[in-house]
């Protein structure tokens, strides 16, 4: 756990690119990454809006990473998409660069299941949400590539 939250602390900024959501609608993401607790752990800021009309959000989410009961890793993800605050627990991963937090049992198709993807970089990050509703397939829905930047 201790070479994932230094690879956050590394990555720690704000950014913006260009994505897709799971409508294969184009947006704007940016994604702010700070340290909290003097490194206890990470909050996330996400909002992914309209290109062409910047006051559209089409999705806004804060999420804390921090240390779980379980001393394992987990991202508490609140987002204008799913009606509850969710914990999502870091699934093993052989590149420290390249996270997944999970929130349910995948091959489960009755019920509502979802991972987070994070390939964090010092100047880049690519976010993705992979995820399937009761009945239905799980897969990649949507994702951005963002680059560091200054606010």
């Amino acid at each position: 756990m201790k070479t994932i939250m230094e690879t956050f602390k590394k990555a720690l900024g704000f950014y913006s690119g260009e994505g897709i959501n799971h409508e294969k609608e184009k947006f704007i993401g940016s994604f702010d990454l700070q340290e909290i607790l003097g490194g206890r752990g990470f909050q996330i800021k996400f909002e992914a809006k309209s290109p062409t009309n910047p006051a559209a959000i089409y999705h806004s989410e804060v999420s804390t990473v921090a240390p779980n009961i379980s001393n394992g890793l987990s991202l508490f993800n609140l987002n204008t998409n799913t009606p509850f605050l969710a914990e999502h627990t870091y699934v093993e991963s052989s590149n420290s660069n390249h996270m997944i937090f999970r929130f349910g049992d995948t091959p489960n198709r009755n019920s509502f299941r979802e991972e987070i993807h994070l390939h964090l970089s010092t100047n880049e990050i690519r976010y993705e949400y992979h995820w399937g509703m009761p009945g239905g397939e799980f897969q990649y829905r949507s994702g951005a590539t963002m680059l560091r930047n200054s606010k």
